[in-house]
């Protein structure tokens, strides 16, 4: 009997046992599972990475449709804090400022204010505003109701009765005092407000000896205080305010004797001019009054 040349050639290319796979069919098998896993990481890929663009172009078109920023004048916007949330008002608060914030909401509720000396219900109030982690939604709000309830305890317009023309301040710090309207005003004398105790000497030291006397130094020497160069640009501030010595009278001062920041304001109606714009009480961006300060230092300026 002759056998099948087709099963003989099968039977002997073959030489598994029953019962195993084909150690060709199992590869084959693998090849086609890695080829179908890379098929699939490439679909998802190109998903992914379509979804990406598609995020950015979102972005993008958002980010364009956006106002221009003017508030910093640098051209960056805005950038808002994160809120503390409840856990962390609730970490810093005891119990009696419970008991003030639950008072505080029954007598909003009732209509009352939050104005009581018996209770002190108000100084309660600042005292748990104080203890509130910056930039906390409750301590904005808080602080807020507290400006209300003083702004609406005054009278709007004030009481006056001495005439339209001590309503308001002058430019130059005159009318403060309607007993001695020009106290302290812009272009008065210097006058002594304590009486001297020893005569003054005919012959002053230089004012350069006193100033190297007192202030100079060959070496850097950190402060006891750790007291920083902010402190006397604030003090710069605060001479060119206070002291305007008038070259043609050295006696009298061309600004007032009113710590009321001249520099910027102006001394004067025409020097409040040039840095107002007339327009909803603001003044011009960038600007200041006193041309001394253009010589002084930026931190000044």
């Amino acid at each position: 009997m002759k056998k099948d040349s087709n099963a003989s050639h099968a039977s002997s290319g073959s030489s598994t046992q029953p019962g195993r796979i084909d150690p060709a069919v199992n590869g084959n098998v693998r090849n086609a599972e890695t080829k179908a896993k890379q098929i699939g990481d490439d679909v998802c890929g190109g998903h992914d990475e379509k979804s990406g663009k598609l995020a950015q172009f979102m972005k993008l078109r958002k980010a364009s449709k956006r106002p221009l920023p003017k508030d910093h004048g640098d051209g960056s916007y805005a950038v808002v804090p994160a809120r503390p949330g409840v856990v962390q008002n609730l970490k810093v608060l005891r119990k009696r400022d419970i008991q003030t914030l639950t008072t505080m909401i029954k007598g909003k509720l009732k209509g009352e204010k939050i104005k009581d000396d018996k209770t002190m219900i108000m100084e309660y109030v600042i005292q748990m505003v104080a203890k509130l982690p910056h930039n906390s939604g409750l301590r904005e709000k808080l602080t807020n109701t507290l400006i209300e309830e003083l702004w609406d305890s005054l009278d709007h317009p004030p009481l006056l009765f001495v005439g339209d023309d001590w309503k308001y301040r002058r430019p130059d710090g005159s009318h403060n005092n309607p007993l001695y309207p020009w106290l302290g005003a812009a272009g008065q004398t210097y006058a002594r407000s304590v009486a001297p105790k020893k005569p003054t000497l005919a012959a002053l030291p230089d004012p350069g000896l006193i100033f190297d006397s007192v202030f100079a130094r060959n070496e850097y020497t950190k402060h006891p205080n750790n007291v920083s160069s902010i402190l006397w640009n604030w003090a710069t501030i605060i001479i060119h305010d206070l002291f305007w010595t008038d070259f043609r009278d050295i006696h009298k001062s061309k600004t007032s004797s009113y710590l009321d920041l001249s520099p910027l304001y102006g001394s004067n109606q025409d020097m409040q001019d040039t840095i107002r714009t007339f327009k909803d009480g603001k003044l011009k961006a960038d600007s200041f009054a006193d041309k001394r300060l253009l010589g002084m230092p930026p931190a000044v300026s």
